[in-house]
């Protein structure tokens, strides 16, 4: 699947724009007291493009694969908080030498012709999110010969017996490998039913009907969307733009009297959430996008899921936006939602179209193998 740059890692470069992590789930280390490292971005993701400003497809196959530990973002690889006098200790002269060093890093030139910037305590910074995750730019003229040096660098903490010391564990590994295991099986996508009455998703008491969202904050589309839930009753909501993080708040909202302290805080934390992210990918942010559809969910006594049970870190350090990533995602949303009752699902387009079995839908479906699709868009 080729995208652009852009598309590429388009929910974490949009959302951190924003200045909120949509995907707000606990950091992977504390962010005060770090050194913040904001490189230029094209200079870190040039290496993975073709001519065409396209990430190379052929990229995405090579880091197409599980890992324990939380990986590189375009070639610049997560680590603990390991000083700079361990880093030298435990590199050179046997492995290395030391290039250069400053206050907040060391270059270490290594016997096999490469190198590896080493940034301490420190958080990646992209587009205004800074990632609290200490990190190794590796050397390497193209995507190849940088993913050639980052596998010789785990390489060697393994030999060394390092991986522990060095590597963050990754929180979606048993997922990664849940959706390696199902794309190794092969097969096709599972087919949804395009109706575009709905009738038999409105009379069924098992079924989900998808709404693609090809544009996040695009105006007309989420004009669709809201129409279309007025028109169509259903016992719970899925949203993309929601994180499993506020799934109490939720509820809350959802479920408690209007004149209790907990719908207060609810009402004031749901509102502060997407008038801090999400509603300000559209123009118009007088009124409150989303919070217009869990009002309507309220009013309607039907239960709403936040999707995105990964954080914006994963995203980031595990490639959460090409085709593998946006797969484990896909696996982890279908986790969140019932196996039962009449659903929908509203989020990024990418997630039900692929003509791989890594769908949102192929996951569901594995889950709830009963369950009637719909899928409410153009052509899929």
């Amino acid at each position: 699947m080729k995208r652009t740059i852009v598309g590429a890692i388009a929910i974490f470069l949009i959302v951190a724009a924003s200045g909120t992590p949509a995907c707000s789930q606990t950091a992977t280390a504390p962010t005060t007291g770090r050194y913040v490292d904001a490189p230029d971005l094209m200079s870190v993701i040039k290496r993975v493009l073709t001519p065409q400003g396209m990430l190379d497809p052929e990229f995405g196959k090579a880091i197409a694969k599980p890992s324990p530990y939380l990986g590189d973002f375009f070639g610049v690889q997560a680590i603990k908080d390991v000083t700079k006098e361990n880093i030298k200790h435990d590199f050179v002269p046997k492995f290395a030498s030391i290039e250069k060093e400053d206050e907040h890093s060391v270059e270490l030139k290594f016997k096999y012709g490469w190198t590896g910037r080493f940034v301490v305590n420190s958080s990646l910074e992209v587009k205004g999110y800074a990632s609290p995750v200490s990190h190794v730019y590796l050397s390497g003229d193209t995507w190849n010969e940088m993913l050639k040096n980052r596998d010789a660098f785990l390489g060697i903490l393994k030999a060394e017996k390092l991986e522990e010391r060095y590597l963050i564990p990754n929180p979606q590994y048993q997922d990664e490998l849940v959706v390696a295991r199902k794309l190794e099986a092969g097969g096709a996508p599972v087919a949804i039913s395009r109706d575009p009455g709905l009738p038999g998703f409105d009379q069924s008491t098992n079924a989900v009907a998808i709404f693609p969202d090809a544009v996040h904050g695009n105006e007309a589309g989420f004009s669709a969307f809201l129409d279309f839930l007025k028109a169509h009753k259903c016992d719970w909501l899925g949203l993309e733009a929601l994180t499993t993080s506020v799934q109490k708040q939720l509820d809350d909202y959802i479920q408690a009297d209007e004149k209790s302290p907990e719908f207060a805080a609810a009402d004031k934390a749901i509102t502060e959430y997407f008038a801090s992210g999400w509603d300000k990918r559209f123009e118009n942010t007088k009124e409150s996008h989303f919070m217009k559809v869990v009002q309507l969910m309220r009013a309607n006594k039907s239960r709403v899921y936040g999707l995105e049970g990964v954080s914006l870190d994963y995203i980031i350090w595990r490639y959460g936006e090409t085709p593998f990533g946006g797969a484990v995602r896909s696996y982890v949303w279908s986790k969140q939602v019932p196996t039962s009752g009449r659903g929908i699902v509203f989020g990024g387009s990418a997630h039900f179209t692929s003509d791989n079995p890594e769908n949102f839908q192929d996951f569901l479906k594995d889950r709830n193998p009963e369950v009637k699709l719909y899928y409410m868009g153009g052509k899929k």
